[in-house]
């Protein structure tokens, strides 16, 4: 069994070079859509459903085959992945971009301190037998109950990468509504698209809903080919922010803003200064998009529907990177900071 499990991490991380059994997933550069494909051809291979977690327990083929033969996987599918359970101080509940899994937090949680617990919140309907959520608000709703399934009364830090801190504001805004304050981390999040002043109700543009899917879908690499749930996912991901009603957040927020989002803020000021045409930026724009739809999306959209303390903060990494082993410490400094606050 474990020749076939090596075979098919193989395939899934494209190493044809040779792979021996207690290679880590993560030391070999695997990533959460590469994670899902090992899962499917797993279940497809041996009619056995591994929980993505199991990619933090049992990282090497070796292990994944010993938890197969023990049948220790079995159990309901859980919506919070701890990728970090110890620690006394109150835990980091982080939202799935996208694509719905929570593998993409694993170096972030690991550069947290010993005393800070992480959780991922991932999507349902990953595992291709549920229904997943169709809106936002809906998410937000099932997350909060897994959620305060383990932790009860707070205090709580919700965040977010990219997608994933829309439905995290959702989640702040909803616990607001049940008399709980949450602190939000919204990590390189893309503002869903308003032109409005910010007040409540306020929808996303339609007219603006092309880019948007287009933005929203830019935080995970290609999918593979014999695994659609993870598409199925962004494509809802991408309808769901069409239809989402903003609103506000009475409560405090902080931005985490990749060099993405810095360098090209400062470098569409600048050319704007210089005079510089539209016609002629677009075809330069990091986003390939208008410059109207680019500062509409722009993360520091956000503080216009904030009502508390609303804190920004530059953390190094493009969008793609800034999960990456070298660029992870410095934004899981900034997210225990924000826990830290929780408990003063």
């Amino acid at each position: 069994m474990v020749d076939q499990v090596v075979v098919i991490w193989q395939f899934a991380l494209k190493n044809d070079y040779g792979m021996k059994s207690d290679v880590n997933f993560f030391d070999a550069g695997g990533s959460s859509l590469q994670a899902v494909e090992i899962v499917a051809n797993i279940k497809q291979t041996f009619g056995v459903e591994l929980p993505l977690s199991s990619f933090v327990s049992a990282p090497t083929p070796a292990q994944q085959a010993d938890l197969i033969l023990s049948e220790e996987w079995r159990g309901d599918w859980n919506t919070a992945v701890a990728l970090k359970a110890s620690g006394d101080k109150p835990p980091f509940f982080c939202v799935h971009p996208s694509d719905g899994n929570v593998l993409c937090y694993s170096e972030l949680a690991s550069a947290m301190g010993e005393a800070y617990p992480f959780y991922g919140l991932q999507a349902k309907g990953l595992n291709g037998d549920d229904l997943p959520h169709q809106s936002f608000e809906e998410m937000a709703s099932h997350y909060i109950e897994a959620m305060r399934e383990l932790s009860p009364d707070g205090p709580y830090v919700i965040g977010g990468w990219s997608a994933g801190g829309i439905v995290a504001f959702e989640m702040g805004r909803q616990l607001k509504e049940q008399g709980v304050d949450a602190k939000l981390v919204l990590i390189d999040t893309l503002f869903p698209g308003v032109k409005s002043n910010g007040s409540d109700g306020d929808t996303a543009v339609d007219a603006d809903s092309k880019v948007r899917e287009q933005l929203l879908s830019e935080d995970q690499p290609e999918l593979p080919e014999n695994y659609s749930q993870a598409g199925t996912l962004r494509e809802i991901s991408a309808k769901a922010s069409a239809h989402y009603r903003i609103g506000t957040y009475p409560g405090d927020i902080s931005l985490m803003m990749s060099e993405d989002h810095d360098t090209s803020k400062q470098y569409l000021l600048k050319s704007l200064k210089q005079g510089i045409s539209e016609r002629n930026l677009k075809k330069t724009n990091h986003f390939s998009n208008s410059i109207e739809a680019w500062t509409v999306h722009h993360p520091l959209n956000w503080q216009h529907h904030a009502r508390g303390r609303f804190e920004i903060y530059s953390v190094p990494g493009l969008h793609h990177s800034m999960m990456h082993k070298e660029h992870a410490p410095a934004l899981a400094h900034q997210i225990m900071r924000v826990v830290d606050e929780t408990t003063r």
